[in-house]
């Protein structure tokens, strides 16, 4: 992969003549990346505002180029970032969640947002006389209270409870359930069957990247001194809607909002997608479910050969306590025939008798081929749990 090279202070002088979004241009890479080439080189670059200053007559500092330390590059090369990789296309939609979508948009009314909430949800209702309870509590208990924030208490959480309104009445219409948390501050669960999914609607927060001031340093301490930036939630008054798995709090589908595409305009595409949601939920019980059962037989066969070989083992084992019997059996038999012909048993030829008895009933219930049960195999359950490998 070609590129360009430069030395240290070849590449000081270029990116001080000009700025480094159009010399990134030039070589294939962001300004970003030319100033992070720059850094791993230790070549300063012009700071923010520092070509505006020029351009105005204005008085702007150029930094000196420090002296190459001894880790530090001589050459620098700058490459065309690889392109990146295609992003991969979403998994077609099931025919069936397809169908559920359909029949909704076809069977189901105009969704409209009031222009107040006159007539509210229950559960919108609900909220707003909790609201006001805790307004009146704190009022009563005195001003050492924190702050409280109504729940209408903008133009845009007045906005939010009306969509919320009409939406939950649109959805309980098609037959779904409506659970409300404990409080107004909870996700809404919507119920069909045995599924549940959660709704959401709140303002969308972006986070900005701003450049750290003197205050800022002063007044955070905590921030490393080479830091320069910072980054900030600003609220954008615009309102996402987001609707996502209970069970698991994944992210099924979300609506942003924008100036030409208000969330009201979106709300029967909402609902039409909620039903499309739940077959999805459907199909991924399904798959679970037979999943499910192709691990349990998978399992079931993994413990039958383990069972079957811890079988095969105890009757090898058994096998060979045969042949130990056997040989100890006629061991014992060859020894009371050797005893008999001596000197010994002659002279005692009565307590002879009653040892050879003895012995030889010894022998007898070792001896595995006077065992009627010699050719049977059968290994109980409780045989193999126990049995140790």
């Amino acid at each position: 992969m070609g590129g360009h090279s430069f030395t240290r202070q070849e590449l000081y002088d270029l990116v001080w003549s000009e700025p480094m979004i159009k010399l990134g241009a030039r070589y294939g890479i962001s300004g970003n990346g030319l100033a992070k080439a720059c850094r791993r080189a230790n070549i300063p670059v012009p700071e923010r505002g520092y070509w505006a200053k020029l351009q105005a007559g204005r008085k702007a500092l150029k930094a000196p180029l420090p002296p190459a330390k001894a880790a530090t590059p001589t050459h620098v090369t700058i490459r065309r970032p690889a392109p990146r990789a295609a992003k991969p296309e979403p998994p077609p939609v099931a025919a069936s969640v397809q169908e559920r979508i359909d029949s909704a948009r076809k069977s189901g009314k105009a969704i409209t947002v009031p222009a107040t909430l006159s007539n509210p949800h229950r559960i919108i209702e609900s909220w707003l006389q909790d609201d006001r309870r805790e307004r009146r509590e704190r009022r009563r208990l005195g001003s050492w209270l924190p702050v409280h924030k109504a729940i209408d208490e903008t133009d845009l959480d007045k906005r939010r409870l009306r969509i919320l309104s009409a939406l939950f009445k649109a959805l309980e219409v098609r037959g779904y359930q409506l659970e409300a948390g404990e409080s107004r501050y909870s996700h809404m669960q919507i119920a069909f069957g045995e599924e549940k999914l959660e709704i959401q609607l709140e303002e969308r927060i972006q986070q900005v990247r701003r450049q750290l001031t003197d205050e800022d340093r002063a007044k955070r301490t905590y921030l490393s001194r080479d830091q320069k930036w910072t980054h900030e939630k600003i609220p954008t008054s615009e309102l996402i809607l987001r609707v996502r798995e209970a069970t698991r709090h994944r992210v099924m589908r979300e609506w942003k909002e924008t100036k030409d595409g208000p969330i009201e305009e979106r709300l029967y595409d909402v609902v039409a997608q909620v039903a499309g949601m739940f077959e999805e939920l459907r199909l991924l019980r399904q798959r679970e479910a037979e999943e499910w059962q192709r691990q349990r037989k998978i399992e079931e066969e993994r413990h039958r050969v383990a069972m079957e070989r811890k079988r095969e083992t105890i009757r090898f084992n058994r096998l060979l306590g045969h042949c130990k019997n056997w040989r100890t059996a006629a061991e014992i038999r060859a020894f009371v025939a050797a005893v008999e012909v001596s000197r010994g048993a002659a002279d005692s030829s009565e307590q002879f008798a009653t040892w050879k008895d003895w012995a030889l009933g010894h022998a007898d219930r070792v001896d595995p081929l006077c065992d009627d049960g010699l050719f049977d195999q059968t290994v109980s359950d409780y045989e193999a749990y126990t049995f140790r490998d």
